[in-house]
């Protein structure tokens, strides 16, 4: 039972680390003039569903590979991560959200933006899926959808609270390649979460 609760915490922290870039576009749509708040969520949800569908579908790809090459996924976020640590080594100071035109962003839009920053979350969340047996797979889909829907209503206090913003922009980008190395090393080292239960 304690794995199950690692292998969760893992996924949805994993999740939650990737995804502070998109909270970021998510307070800078939810700020827009007229933007409506459900358009915002639908297209958060439609995102995530869509990332989730390309994860599992992957992880099953990958049991068909020998058992034993599937830790080697683990590479994938540690290269992530290694990857964000050498662009923020380089980086000047954060980039500030992009200016953009005002009008509201239907969801398909929210959803776009979303996806277009979501390699991370994919390259940290598919090596744990692969690493997980199945039955726990529902699991983790519905804590990472619940912390999707938290990210929405964050991103609404966060747009009525302009001096968060700017620490969640400073902070964001350096958690989340130390997020990405810890999953890939938790992949590496084969917790044998795919064997758990009966």
């Amino acid at each position: 039972m304690e794995s199950v609760v690692v292998v969760v915490a893992l996924s949805v922290l994993a999740f939650a680390a990737t995804n502070l870039d998109n909270l970021i576009v998510l307070v800078g749509v939810v700020s827009r003039p007229g933007q409506l708040f459900a358009a915002v969520v639908r297209g958060a949800l439609l995102s995530v569903g869509l990332m989730l569908v390309l994860c599992v579908a992957a992880a099953f790809a990958a049991d068909l590979a020998p058992k034993r090459w599937i830790g080697m996924l683990g590479l994938v976020p540690i290269a992530l991560g290694v990857r964000e640590l050498l662009a923020l080594a380089r980086r000047s100071p954060d980039e500030p959200l992009a200016a953009g035109a005002t009008s509201a962003i239907p969801p398909l839009g929210v959803a776009s933006l979303m996806l277009a920053n979501s390699a991370d979350s994919l390259g940290a969340l598919v090596p744990l899926f692969a690493e997980t047996r199945a039955a726990l797979l529902p699991v983790i889909v519905v804590a990472v959808l619940a912390v999707s829907l938290g990210g929405c209503s964050l991103a609404r206090w966060v747009a009525s609270h302009p001096r968060v913003g700017p620490l969640l922009q400073r902070l964001g980008p350096r958690l989340v390649p130390f997020v990405l190395i810890a999953v890939g090393s938790y992949v590496l080292l084969d917790t044998r979460t795919d064997t758990l239960g009966p």
